[in-house]
């Protein structure tokens, strides 16, 4: 409400000047000791555990948290630990598996869905009015979609292709990476066609360079798109020969355009999600299996496909129909 002082001053100076507050990289380092060891996780206890200046309470905030080390780990759990304290920890990671679940289980686990391609543009507008960048609205909308949610990535974009004259399509388009996209594009287009050989081929020079649960989650999203293209998509003049081959499986392939999403595709679900590709061309997909985690195709061909195989989707996914 702005009137108390520790709410006046995050206000007027922002969080970072706010003397209760302090963010820690735990995956850089200062005067050559890293933020991730043991000694700097004591010295930000000491501050931590002081009595605040404005709050009730210091949070401390380590971002890469699932850089710290083992040794650290042990530090910081003893103040999760005591019954009254006036510190707060919030550990933020983009790959939680990492952090020990002895320190899991004592923390509130708060999840971040990606965000919206109407926000992210909504965001790109406003930055390129602020800095007088010349656009074409069809860019931005290219910058949005490219991004899939991940603000960072759309405004790093933007700041490339501004930097390299004025911001249209085009040149968004020239300078995105599209070559997993691509990839999968003829993956489809050669199951689509029932050439097993081209299919695998690809698919073998595609997972060269790129992790498998990656591609995976290209491949399911460039499915989903094929089916439901959208008007912005680069790929869009050649989805007509996929859609007219590949069954228009329409809950699997919302399921696939959500998973297209996620930060990261759980192996739990891609026997069931292979389950329902088998029914375009199972020995394409078995041909694929080689990038699969092992036996996760085997258990997905001993699947009875159909309408079953989507309820465990769903259940899986804990109910993100709603």
């Amino acid at each position: 409400m702005k009137i108390c002082p520790s709410c006046r001053t995050v206000d007027r100076d922002g969080i970072d000047n706010h003397p209760d507050f302090q963010e820690v990289d735990a995956g850089s380092t200062k005067d050559g000791v890293a933020k991730s060891g043991v000694d700097a996780a004591r010295e930000i206890i000491v501050t931590a555990e002081t009595l605040p200046v404005l709050g009730r309470r210091r949070v401390t905030m380590l971002d890469e948290a699932h850089m710290l080390t083992p040794d650290a780990w042990k530090v910081y759990l003893k103040p999760l630990e005591q019954p009254d304290t006036n510190a707060i920890f919030m550990y933020v990671s983009n790959q939680g598996a990492k952090i020990p679940d002895e320190i899991r289980s004592r923390c509130c686990k708060t999840r971040f869905n990606r965000v919206s391609t109407e926000a992210i543009l909504g965001l790109l507008a406003n930055i390129a009015h602020t800095n007088a960048i010349k656009i074409e609205m069809d860019a931005l909308k290219a910058i949005s979609g490219v991004s899939k949610g991940i603000v960072r990535d759309a405004v790093q974009l933007l700041n490339t292709v501004a930097n390299m004259g004025d911001v249209t399509k085009d040149l968004v388009m020239s300078v995105v990476d599209l070559n997993l996209e691509d990839f999968c594009l003829k993956i489809l287009t050669a199951i689509a066609k029932k050439d097993c050989a081209a299919a695998t081929q690809t698919a073998d020079e595609a997972c060269r360079n790129t992790p498998p649960v990656k591609f995976i989650e290209a491949l399911f999203a460039g499915y989903a798109r094929a089916i439901y293209p959208q008007e912005n998509d680069p790929f869009l003049n050649y989805y007509g020969p996929i859609r007219d081959e590949l069954p228009n499986v329409s809950g699997m392939t919302t399921i696939f355009l959500r998973w297209s999403s996620a930060g990261q595709l759980s192996s739990d679900a891609i026997p069931i999600m292979i389950t329902e590709l088998v029914k375009v061309h199972s020995k394409t997909l078995v041909a694929l299996s080689r990038h699969m985690p092992r036996g996760a195709v085997t258990v997905a061909l001993d699947q009875e496909p159909g309408k079953k195989s989507a309820r465990e989707v769903m259940a899986f996914l804990g109910g993100i129909e709603k």
